[in-house]
């Protein structure tokens, strides 16, 4: 999300260098406030203070979000209250999509958030975390944070935030047991604070009141910690591929009719490394944002393989994906939300497989990766096994053409032992020679000639 359209832009000051120790309110009319469309606007921002469910001085907002522009929290808390409306005529929640951030830099474009989603009640994905990257939104990459909560509509909810170090705790009613925790993703490690509201797909508008934020000079003491140090235990499952060589953004629409990769493709771009997370995910908004319609990006890497062979690679995306093996387009795939059904929310997993024919020595992997709904960038892949594989690096590179092609094959001839090596995929067989046809090794075929048949080649 990217802030624009200040309420008291003419409001400067500076940031708070040195944490606060205690709970420090700041009402919603303090000129420390400051409101922001979410950059969309497909209906007119609006941001009132106002009287609500018998509340002076709440925030009414019906999307984008406000931050305290004097505060500063790297560790510390954060505590509001949110009322959710029900739609009476229809006898449903309204949807919203409504919560708190902090770690905001650059003008919110980097910032940690969390938000509740009352339409999904009681559903698995009623909670969201969500970092930001350069002004992407990552909701569809974290998944397994959000949990289940069953809401109380047209009444105060009290929430809380414990901000540790690279992790945190939320909790919804219960200020004693958290609702969920989750590793700190985002980029800044501090940052202001403040709220959010239904970013990009405004509805209803969203009420807070009593909001605070506490920094601290040390990490709160999480009651998650015994999951915490089991996350930090985990090992990347074998074959993860860790680190990817990242491309500056084009537009997607230069990707068409390209079935084959050349070498000014990989001299006509800038290429940045981007290190995965432990499960191998890779944020590529890490490195840019979607600007100017430029909303793609390369990610490669080079595997070493020990012979000429197949090699499943197992992978996800968002949103889109186009995989070249060696320069050649072998998969294409698009993930964007309901784009499956109409409860597909786009959300990453390992869900895709691309049969890989490899060829003894270096092999060059490309995912052509298209950020389409603003929910998250990223690539992430592991080879199904090891075995044959030397080295997976991305100091290495190959050449982007593909030996192995079925419409590029070249055959070898062996006169003392009459044997036509074809080292392709799928030999459809050569009907005017006589002879056999045998698998040599995964992803090749000998063809044993008979001698009559020599008097053919040599003609």
């Amino acid at each position: 999300m990217t802030f624009k359209h200040y309420r008291n832009a003419s409001l400067i000051c500076s940031l708070l260098s040195s944490s606060l120790v205690y709970a420090e309110i700041v009402p919603f009319d303090s000129d420390r406030w400051a409101f922001a469309s979410d950059g969309v606007e497909i209906i007119p921002f609006e941001a009132t203070v106002d009287t609500y469910q018998g509340r002076e001085k709440t925030l009414t907002l019906n999307q984008g979000g406000g931050f305290i522009v004097d505060s500063e929290l790297k560790y510390g808390s954060i505590e509001y209250d949110v009322s959710f409306p029900f739609d009476t005529e229809n006898q449903k929640p309204f949807k919203g999509y409504n919560g708190a951030m902090w770690h905001i830099q650059n003008q919110g474009m980097d910032s940690e958030s969390f938000y509740m989603r009352p339409h999904q009640n009681g559903n698995v994905d009623a909670t969201q975390y969500a970092p930001n990257f350069n002004g992407v939104s990552s909701w569809q990459l974290y998944p397994q944070y959000s949990v289940p909560y069953t809401f109380t509509f047209d009444t105060w909810t009290h929430v809380k935030l414990l901000i540790g170090d690279g992790f945190a705790e939320i909790y919804v009613d219960d200020m004693d047991t958290p609702k969920t925790w989750m590793p700190l993703t985002a980029t800044p490690e501090s940052g202001m604070v403040g709220v959010m509201a239904n970013m990009v797909m405004p509805t209803v508008p969203a009420h807070f009141s009593n909001f605070d934020f506490t920094p601290m000079d040390t990490p709160p003491v999480l009651a998650s910690q015994t999951q915490i140090e089991a996350f930090k235990a985990q090992q990347p499952e074998p074959g993860t591929i860790m680190k990817w060589l990242v491309s500056d953004a084009f537009a997607e629409d230069e990707l068409e009719e390209k079935y084959q990769l050349i070498e000014e493709d990989r001299t006509a771009h800038t290429w940045t490394e981007q290190a995965a997370e432990v499960t191998g995910l890779t944020q590529l908004s890490v490195v840019q944002g979607v600007f100017g319609g430029k909303n793609t990006a390369f990610a490669r890497t080079t595997i070493v393989s020990d012979k000429d062979q197949v090699k499943p690679l197992i992978f996800g995306f968002s949103d889109k994906v186009h995989v070249y093996v060696n320069g050649q387009l072998m998969l294409a795939g698009d993930d964007e939300s309901y784009n499956r059904d109409y409860r597909f929310l786009g959300t990453i997993s390992y869900f895709d497989t691309v049969f890989m024919p490899l060829k003894q020595g270096n092999n060059e992997i490309w995912m052509a990766v298209t950020e389409e709904d603003t929910g998250g960038w990223a690539v992430q892949a592991r080879l199904k096994d090891m075995q044959g594989i030397s080295a997976v690096s991305t100091e290495l590179t190959g050449t982007l053409s593909n030996n192995s092609s079925t419409s590029h094959c070249t055959a070898q001839y062996d006169p003392n032992n009459a044997q036509l090596q074809l080292p392709c995929i799928n030999i459809p067989g050569f009907p005017l020679y006589q002879g056999t046809l045998e698998q040599d090794a995964p992803g090749s075929v000998r063809f044993n000639l008979l001698p009559e048949s020599l008097k053919i080649i040599e003609e």
